[in-house]
């Protein structure tokens, strides 16, 4: 199969890739992820870090709200890109090591992996860190084979900003460092200048927001630090050293199961056979240690320190699985096995989108609850926008809660109110506390999750607190569901409410 035919069917598996995995969430969310919506607030305020993440997603995130004029739709189709940008970097890549028809098998096989199908909608920090660390991988490989100065550059630029999507990248760099330790053609980049070029333009991009986590007290990494169960209270003992590792490579061995089978199980070729192409062995020992380092390094950490290490910071861990399966297993290639690939690839695609669907109109009704992107946000915020200005006449300006609250709030309220993230200055520098105190707020909570009362952090934080009535209202549910499962109804939410007057007019 030549490059123009592999061309063509990468096309078509991109374009149901970005219609399917656009329309499923556009059709049946009737909010959104709380990801989405937390990083479109931090972006309005431009800062160079934020509480739990670097300074891209935020930033991202923001400047495509606000260009697609603010609408949700955009963000599920702007995470697809991001998928199909890993696909073309690791296609790219491919291309220089194998012919036309492996390279293909390689890229298409990351439409099984979890996090490029029923994970794919949510456009967070690790949609955008996963192109980013496939470019940066594809621009590596060049780097160290060439040695040239535009390579280097690329390297740094995309690396720079993959650190600035998540600090998780940092496995990835370590793999980096691994490598050009430990090969010849990697010892010899210390000797080129194009090595240090892109090195600057690296710490050019990452060093800001270096010196803003030292200013904060690296608030971000000890939020990473309290989801890795690292703080406080957490399982320090003997055994957490061996079990959490453990469970992480247990869940890195399930998502890479679907890749790894599909190769394996419709390419299997015997010991007998001939391989049907050569493998470069600088090639071979470049995608090995760039697909299984991070990973070892990431299990290695836990091991260390007994952290939990969380499932959603896999994303980007098998950009290269599909291409490392296809050097290893030398798959043999015929017109009945591409066939049957083809199907397997189809009736996966498809049973994965069946999922997802299942996931939104029906699981949600037979568990009787809902999550994040169930929560009636937009009727809220309404609500709340409403009752502020016909009880003070002035805009609401400012909103007090826990994330997933104050978020939604911020977003949807048409005054856009600034939002004071779990009523922590530090995780909120861009409120003016004195401004709050004299130009009111709404405060919310959670009946179930926090109780009737107004919870005692805000009860501490006003001293004139006006409680309303408990708002009761039904989950944002696809209405979908609702004419599928008539018999089934969920327990409606209930919000608790206060004011905050303001002393100004």
């Amino acid at each position: 199969m030549d490059m123009r035919v592999c061309r063509n069917w990468l096309f078509l598996l991109s374009t149901l890739q970005l219609l399917v995995w656009t329309l499923l969430p556009s059709l049946l969310l009737q909010n959104t992820y709380i990801d989405i919506l937390e990083n479109i607030v931090w972006g309005r305020y431009w800062q160079i870090g934020y509480d739990k993440d670097p300074f891209l997603g935020a930033w991202v995130t923001y400047a495509v709200y606000w260009l697609s004029g603010e609408s949700m739709p955009v963000m599920y189709l702007v995470s697809q890109i991001m998928v199909l940008i890993c696909w073309w970097a690791v296609w790219r890549l491919s291309c220089r090591i194998v012919p036309p028809l492996p390279a293909l098998i390689a890229v298409s096989s990351l439409s099984l992996c979890y996090f490029l199908n029923l994970h794919s909608p949510e456009f967070n920090d690790n949609m955008i860190e996963m192109p980013l660390w496939a470019l940066t991988c594809l621009y590596f490989y060049d780097a160290v084979k060439t040695q040239r100065l535009k390579s280097w550059l690329l390297v740094g630029l995309f690396a720079g900003l993959s650190s600035m999507a998540k600090y998780y990248t940092l496995m990835l760099l370590l793999a980096m460092i691994f490598f050009l330790l430990t090969q010849k053609e990697g010892r010899d980049s210390f000797r080129r200048a194009g090595f240090y070029a892109g090195l600057a333009l690296f710490l050019a991009i990452t060093l800001p927001n270096f010196f803003w986590l030292i200013e904060h007290d690296f608030i971000a990494i000890n939020y990473a630090f309290s989801r890795a169960c690292l703080t406080g209270d957490a399982d320090t003992t003997c055994i957490a050293h061996f079990t959490k590792p453990l469970r992480f490579l247990l869940s890195v061995m399930g998502v890479a199961m679907p890749i790894t089978a599909a190769i394996a199980g419709c390419f299997r070729k015997s010991l007998q056979q001939p391989a049907q192409f050569a493998v470069d062995a600088f090639a071979w020992r470049y995608v090995t240690v760039l697909c299984f380092a991070p990973i070892m390094f990431t299990a290695f950490f836990s091991a260390i320190t007994g952290a939990k290490i969380n499932h959603m910071w896999q994303t980007p861990l098998f950009n290269l699985l599909g291409l490392w399966a296809v050097l290893w297993l030398q798959p043999i290639f015929s017109g009945r096995r591409l066939v049957a690939y083809a199907i397997c690839l189809g009736i996966a695609f498809f049973s994965l989108a069946g999922i997802y669907t299942w996931k939104v109109v029906v699981e949600v009704l037979l568990k009787q609850r809902a999550g994040y992107e169930f929560l009636p946000g937009q009727t809220i915020a309404e609500s709340l926008n409403r009752l502020w200005r016909e009880r003070y006449h002035t805009p609401l300006r400012y909103v007090v809660g826990r994330r997933k609250l104050s978020a939604n709030v911020a977003v949807y309220a048409p005054d856009r109110p600034h939002p004071y993230f779990v009523m922590e200055p530090s995780c909120n520098p861009w409120i003016d506390r004195q401004m709050l105190h004299r130009q009111g707020a709404v405060l919310v909570w959670e009946i179930e999750e926090d109780g009737p009362e107004v919870p005692a952090a805000m009860r501490a934080l006003f001293k004139t607190i006006e409680v309303q009535p408990v708002q009761e209202l039904a989950w944002a549910v696809s209405p979908w569901a609702a004419r599928w499962l008539t018999k089934k109804s969920l327990s409606s939410f209930k919000l608790g409410v206060a004011l905050v007057p303001p002393t100004e007019n």
